[in-house]
């Protein structure tokens, strides 16, 4: 009886100890979950950091300059160069670099002139020969995708209207072109003024410009222009030439041919017979460029290397200074009309 009794308490040790052998993993069970969780947590967020991280450098930003923060003065210091294209004379000569230095006093802007007759204000930006450039168009695919082979971001903001204006040899008797004979006289299609206006000489045209990239302005292909287009260095020597060349003829911004006495000013047309000047006593014609009735305008932009950041906060403060509606003197006295 006894050894029985022994014998049943034996068993229900040695049940109560399988039952213990079997639930130990279990309760074992719930830090070892908790733990894994906690690392593939961690595993998951240090891989989405790095997935995004990683793409940051190839996406180009996209920054409202409008809404956007302000630098304090002490933020913006040194030397800061600028290039690009020339109608930014036009707002330097009202005051933009002054008063923007005045705002910010540790900083000063200094002009770089192109290193060749190839180079723009983009690739002079690409090249880190400048940090801010001044641009008469927006920027292009293969500009955006050099930027990216070179890991930086470009930024770009537009600040205001621009007209382009055609000029040329104050002789002429022809004063009205349309869009579609402007394109031909720089294709090469049309190279006699006689061909233009019966009533005109029998003269060659001669077309002079700054650049074999000017023609983008004007809606026309580089492979597709004229090979009588003679090159100058500058608008000042552009005029000159004009001037000095009978059958000449070129265009520039409104800002470049404004208070030229010795030039003849076309008016342009859109195909139609509603010819429109550019000017009006000596004025551009702000409101024809800002309603669209001047068949030819474009945007003016301020671009700068994101990545860089006092080249950054330097571009911010000049198309904010631009944007402001107290400032907008300096936009509209220069020739151009205010984006905002």
């Amino acid at each position: 009886m006894n050894k029985q009794l022994r014998r049943k308490r034996k068993r229900k040790v040695s049940d109560d100890q399988t039952n213990l052998s079997f639930s130990i993993p279990s309760e074992i069970k719930k830090p070892i979950n908790l733990i894994g969780l906690i690392v593939i947590g961690l595993s998951l967020s240090l891989w989405a950091s790095r997935l995004l991280f990683g793409q940051t450098a190839q996406v180009t930003e996209d920054i409202s300059v409008s809404k956007s923060k302000i630098s304090s003065p002490e933020e913006i210091t040194g030397l800061v160069d600028y290039g690009g294209a020339p109608y930014s004379d036009a707002l330097v000569s009202k005051g933009l670099n002054i008063n923007v230095e005045e705002i910010y006093p540790g900083l000063k802007l200094r002009f770089v002139k192109p290193p060749n007759q190839s180079a723009n204000g983009i690739s002079m930006l690409l090249d880190q020969e400048v940090s801010i450039a001044y641009s008469d168009r927006p920027l292009t695919d293969s500009e955006v995708k050099k930027a990216k082979l070179r890991e930086t971001q470009l930024v770009q903001i537009p600040i205001a209207i621009d007209g382009i204006v055609f000029f040329g040899n104050n002789n002429n008797s022809v004063s009205k072109l349309s869009l579609k004979t402007t394109k031909a006289i720089f294709t090469g299609e049309i190279d006699n003024w006689h061909d233009i206006d019966p009533k005109a000489s029998d003269l060659p045209i001669a077309p002079i410009l700054l650049d074999k990239e000017s023609l983008t302005s004007i809606g026309i292909d580089l492979d597709r222009a004229a090979t009588t287009i003679q090159y100058e260095s500058s608008y000042t020597q552009i005029v000159r030439k004009v001037i000095s060349t009978p059958g000449a003829i070129s265009f520039a911004s409104a800002s470049s041919v404004k208070g030229q006495q010795f030039v003849n000013i076309f008016d342009l047309s859109d195909g139609g017979n509603n010819y429109v000047p550019p000017f009006i006593n000596g004025a551009p014609n702000i409101q024809a460029f800002k309603d669209g009735s001047y068949p030819l305008t474009r945007r003016l932009f301020v671009v700068y290397r994101q990545d860089e950041l006092n080249d950054s906060r330097t571009g911010k403060a000049i198309a904010n200074y631009l944007l402001e509606k107290k400032k907008k003197k300096t936009v509209q006295d220069s020739g151009f009309v205010r984006i905002k």
